[in-house]
């Protein structure tokens, strides 16, 4: 998760640096050491599938980078991030979104942050060239979360890379459009957390589907810091019967897709929040 305030970049828990090759096989040789254990009954076993694909949706700047990192870290199975089959992280569900439809044995983490302090962030960085140039060209805040939101093509990952044509058929860009930058996050929303998901969002029946979603605030990983996350994390491990790596690391560290950056500053739910009211509030 990038904590640093795209308005205001001076807060947090200052670390000194590690080096991060050493940090890295560090983790590794921690987590292999530790044993998987089923944290579910015989009986929930049964009623969940086995070795399941965890996928993860959610909006830009919301931690899925971190949060897979977690989930990496201390969860064994495997996990589905920006592929030819579940489309773009950030994007929406089949068929609106480019991928396949979800399959029974696939277990879909939706990510939520606060809008107060996501609006800022999308302001710094956007993730995307229609809209950063927008930015580029002069664009104020409260101009840019009131201008018509359009998003190009995003063939992220490396095995949508090789599937490139095939994405790029189906993306026309504009590949996402909406009245503002609030709207496309809402539709979104709409999208994943649906109760009545479009027919052709899934192949194994609504109820499975939505049996095998989860909706998890990012706010909710750093209430209660290091304990917060955990709880947050296993609740999710016990309600789909993911093997867990025992006993549970918490990584507390900001996250981008290269992995943990243990020199950046730990993320403040309040003092975020409260920075980012401060300045609304002027």
């Amino acid at each position: 998760v990038h904590a640093q305030l795209a308005l205001e970049p001076e807060w947090g828990i200052k670390r000194p640096v590690i080096n991060k090759q050493n940090e890295r096989l560090g983790r590794i040789n921690r987590r292999a050491s530790r044993p998987a254990e089923n944290i579910c009954s015989l009986e929930e076993q049964a009623e969940h599938p086995q070795a399941p694909k965890i996928i993860l949706k959610g909006e830009r700047h919301c931690g899925t980078n971190w949060i897979d990192y977690i989930i990496q870290h201390n969860a064994a199975h495997r996990r589905s991030v920006d592929s030819h089959l579940t489309g773009w992280k950030h994007g929406f569900l089949h068929p609106v979104g480019f991928g396949m439809p979800l399959k029974a044995n696939q277990v879909l983490i939706i990510i939520t942050r606060d809008v107060f302090t996501w609006l800022p962030k999308m302001y710094g960085e956007p993730y995307d060239d229609i809209m950063k140039s927008k930015i580029d060209s002069g664009m104020s805040f409260s101009e840019f979360i009131r201008t018509t939101y359009e998003a190009d093509c995003h063939p992220n990952g490396n095995e949508m890379r090789r599937h490139r044509q095939k994405y790029m058929d189906h993306c026309k860009s504009p590949m996402e459009k909406a009245e503002n930058i609030i709207h496309i996050r809402t539709d979104k929303y709409k999208n994943w957390l649906s109760m009545n998901p479009d027919k052709k969002t899934h192949s194994s029946g609504k109820d499975i589907f939505i049996k095998n979603r989860s909706h998890l605030r990012l706010e909710s990983l750093v209430d209660n810091g290091e304990i917060g996350q955990e709880k947050a994390m296993m609740e999710i491990f016990q309600k789909h019967c993911v093997p867990v790596k025992l006993p549970f690391e918490a990584i507390v560290e900001m996250t981008n897709w290269g992995g943990p950056r243990r020199n950046e500053g730990v993320f403040d739910t309040t003092a975020e929040r409260d920075k980012m009211l401060a300045h609304y509030s002027q």
